[in-house]
């Protein structure tokens, strides 16, 4: 009997033990303000823009920007697959031109446009930052991000996913990228790795600064998968950084090159606590736990700042609460936060899931916050529409 008892005990020892191994530290985020917050105002949806697309190029567009060129309103969008810029007058909705960088850039993946003549483009597969003069078809300078580490630099240096609403931003003589790490940043390198990244107009000289919140992402906690380690950033009116972090309800704001964080509320009244995953081996974490602790929980996505009417909107990817009837990304309502220029709550507005709203490619205009809107019942190939919302 004794001896029965001593297996049953070991047995259950090793079995905690094997579960010890599978936990990790668990790192939890709460919402002080969940259930408290009173809306005055709301986002209404209010027209829509249409271009017409050529047959090499399709909707869902995996970089936009929005400007002015020579005194008109141009909407501009990178086709990678014939390496292009194409030029949309954005109020006729009519196209301009199309700029080709030819075999100077290997894999486009963002780039700012500098004035009439000029455009910064990054070229994802030399990681490096290229300026053309594209009026006359001139590569300018090359600008190598990968610093000093040679090929050290995946696991020291920032890696970029950049898009329309998370897009390289500029501050003065500077263009910040904001980067990241695309797994769990270890806890030997929370204070050390640095996300974002400036380059000097003039000097074209590369710094990367700011670090990963500890509290949010430090103690070696699991946050596997890219999307939870992808800070989203915007200007602030006094041209200071706005940081949003998925797991996070506070918004983190910095000069260009300081290294602390102002942190303030800028949560969602409807989101939850969200957590870290409770998987210790994060390179073995399985697939599905990675996806389940994503799509489960409330994570928020871009931050924009609105010029015209003087407002942020923060977008919120809120959790599916079945996963037996789904469990992708593109199933998560999306809910827009407003916030005046001093981070008050104004309200929030649900606008529906992934599969109808590309928020990806959003944008400021006078008109209003512009949202690329998609037609799952309508596989629509040869236009992209982006509806209007306005504040109410």
């Amino acid at each position: 009997m004794k001896k029965k008892l001593y297996n049953c005990i070991l047995i259950l020892l090793c079995a905690g033990a094997f579960i010890a191994c599978k936990r990790s530290t668990v790192i939890t985020i709460s919402n002080p303000q969940e259930g408290k917050l009173h809306a005055t105002r709301s986002l209404v949806e209010n027209g829509e823009k249409v271009f017409e697309l050529d047959s090499v190029s399709a909707p869902k567009a995996v970089y936009m920007q929005f400007c002015k060129i020579g005194g008109r309103d141009v909407l501009s969008f990178l086709n990678r697959f014939n390496s292009s810029i194409y030029f949309y007058d954005y109020n006729e909705g009519s196209l301009l031109g199309v700029y080709n960088f030819g075999k100077d850039v290997v894999k486009p993946g963002a780039y700012y446009i500098v004035n009439e003549d000029s455009v910064y483009v990054l070229d994802m597969a030399k990681m490096s930052l290229t300026l053309f003069n594209y009026k006359q078809n001139v590569l300018l300078n090359d600008i190598s991000l990968k610093g000093k580490e040679g090929k050290d630099w995946p696991i020291k240096l920032p890696q970029y996913n950049l898009f329309t609403s998370n897009p390289i931003i500029k501050v003065g003589n500077e263009l910040i990228m904001t980067g990241q790490l695309f797994w769990s940043i270890p806890a030997k390198a929370i204070q050390t790795f640095h996300f974002s990244a400036s380059i000097g107009i003039q000097s074209r000289k590369l710094k990367f600064e700011h670090c990963y919140p500890e509290e949010l992402y430090g103690h070696d906690s699991n946050w596997e998968g890219g999307h939870p380690t992808a800070p989203h950033a915007t200007v602030s009116p006094d041209g200071n950084l706005v940081y949003s972090f998925p797991p996070s309800h506070d918004l983190y704001i910095t000069a260009p090159h300081a290294d602390s964080y102002k942190k303030v509320y800028g949560g969602s009244n409807d989101a939850g606590d969200v957590s870290s995953i409770d998987y210790q081996n994060k390179e073995e974490t399985p697939e599905d736990i990675i996806s389940e602790n994503y799509v489960m929980q409330d994570m928020y996505g871009p931050i924009i700042y609105d010029i015209y009417r003087g407002v942020y909107y923060r977008f919120l990817l809120k959790k599916v609460t079945d996963k037996r009837k789904s469990n992708s990304v593109p199933d998560k309502d999306i809910n827009i936060v407003i916030m005046d220029k001093d981070f008050n709550y104004l309200g929030e507005t649900t606008i529906g899931n992934g599969k109808k709203w590309n928020i990806q490619n959003a944008f400021i205009t006078q008109e209003g916050l512009n949202i690329e809107h998609l037609s799952p019942e309508n596989q629509d190939e040869d236009h992209m529409v982006f509806k209007i919302f306005q504040l109410k």
